[in-house]
C-alpha cells in the first residue's frame, strides 16, 4: 500500500516532539531551581509538543479503524506486539536497574513500565487486542452514530478529568468507552482523516484554535505552579481536552500540508521509518545526559533545542544501523 506522505510527516514531526517532551520535562520539574524565563520557556515547548502522542494515536486510527475486521492478522499484530513489549521491558529493567541504580517492583508491572515512557507499548497493545470490534463497529456507523460515539468519549474522557479536580468518583463509567482516553485519539484521528474534505474550517482558523489551546495550557500549568509552589503537570495530562483540541487542530493543519520537495520527502520519509525505533531508545541517551551532565545550567531557550536535537541525531544513527541487523529490525 502506497505510504501516505502527511501520515510521514506526523510520524517524523511527532517523534522528535517526544523528545522534546522529555527534556522540558528536565527543566520544569527543576522548578523553582531554575530562572522564571527558563521555566516558562519550557512549558511553552513542552505544552506546543503535547500534540505527538496523541497523533501517533490518531495515524494509528486514521489507518486501522475503518479497514475490514480480520482476526488472523489482527492476531499477528497482538503477537508481535507483546513480543516487542517485553524485549523492551526487560531491556529499560536492565538500564534502570543497573545505571540508575533505580529499584522496581514487579507488583506495578502491568501498570507502570521500568521506564517511564513505554507506557505507550501499554496502551496501543490494548487498542490493538480490541482492533477487530472496533473495525466491525467503525464500519457500521452512520455520520450521526459516529457524531455520538465522539460526544460519549468526550463525556467519558473529559468528564473524568475534571472530577479529577473534584472530591467526586464515578463508580459506573459508559460502557465501550470507558477509560477510553487514548482509544479517544485512536478514534477522533479515524474521523478528522475520513471527514476532512468536509471540515471546512480555515487553515488560519485551525492554527488560531491550536495556539489558544497551546497557551491555555501554558498559562493554567504557570498559575497553578505559581500558586502551589512546586511544578504542576495536572494540565498537561493527555486527558485533557485542550490537548485534544491542540492535537485535533494540528492533525488537520499537517493533513493540508503541500507536496514537499524530492530531497525532504526522502529525509522525512527516513525519519518516519525510524520513528518507532526513535520513541523507544531516545530515553537511554536522554538517562545518560541527565545523569552525568547539569543539564539546566544551559538557559532553556538553548538547552532544550540543543538537547533534543543532540539525542534524536545521535538515536537516528543507531536505530539506522540497528534496522538493517537481520532479526533485530523486528524490534524496532
Amino acid at each position: 500500500m502506497k505510504k501516505n506522505l502527511h501520515f510521514e510527516i506526523i510520524r517524523a514531526v511527532s517523534c522528535i516532539l517526544v523528545i522534546a517532551i522529555h527534556v522540558s520535562n528536565i527543566y520544569n520539574r527543576s522548578f523553582p531551581d531554575l530562572s522564571q524565563f527558563s521555566y516558562w520557556t519550557a512549558l511553552l515547548v513542552n505544552a506546543v509538543a503535547r500534540i505527538s502522542v496523541p497523533l501517533f494515536f490518531m495515524i494509528s486510527g486514521a489507518l486501522l479503524a475503518g479497514r475490514e475486521p480480520e482476526l488472523k492478522k489482527s492476531l499477528y499484530r497482538v503477537r508481535k506486539y507483546l513480543l516487542v513489549t517485553a524485549v523492551w521491558f526487560l531491556f529499560y529493567l536492565v538500564w534502570t536497574t543497573t545505571y540508575l541504580q533505580t529499584p522496581y517492583s514487579f507488583r506495578k508491572v502491568l501498570a507502570t513500565p521500568p521506564s517511564t515512557h513505554l507506557w505507550f507499548l501499554y496502551a496501543i497493545l490494548a487498542i490493538y487486542m480490541a482492533l477487530p470490534l472496533i473495525q466491525a463497529l467503525v464500519r457500521q456507523l452512520t455520520p450521526a452514530l459516529t457524531v455520538w460515539l465522539l460526544v460519549l468519549l468526550g463525556i467519558a474522557v473529559g468528564g473524568e478529568y475534571i472530577l479529577s479536580f473534584t472530591p467526586l468518583d464515578a463508580k459506573y463509567g459508559i460502557p465501550l468507552v470507558s477509560e477510553g482516553r487514548y482509544f479517544a485519539s485512536f478514534f477522533l484521528g479515524y474521523v478528522l482523516f475520513q471527514y476532512r474534505d468536509k471540515i471546512k474550517l480555515r487553515t488560519r482558523t485551525l492554527a488560531a484554535v491550536l495556539v489558544a489551546s497551546c497557551l491555555a495550557c501554558v498559562l493554567l500549568t504557570g498559575g497553578a505552579t505559581l500558586l502551589e509552589g512546586t511544578h504542576n503537570e495536572h494540565f498537561f495530562e493527555y486527558r485533557n481536552p485542550l490537548i485534544f483540541v491542540e492535537s485535533a487542530a494540528a492533525f488537520l493543519l499537517f493533513l493540508r500540508i503541500p507536496r514537499l520537495s524530492e530531497t525532504l520527502t526522502r529525509v522525512v520519509t527516513h525519519i518516519s521509518g525510524n520513528s518507532f525505533g526513535i520513541y523507544l531508545l531516545h530515553a537511554v541517551f536522554l538517562n545518560i545526559l541527565h545523569r552525568e551532565f547539569q543539564m539546566t545550567a544551559w538557559p532553556a531557550v538553548l538547552g532544550i533545542p540543543a538537547y533534543t536535537l543532540a539525542i534524536f541525531l545521535v538515536t537516528d544513527v543507531l536505530v539506522t544501523l540497528l534496522r538493517k541487523v537481520k532479526g533485530v529490525r523486528y524490534f524496532f
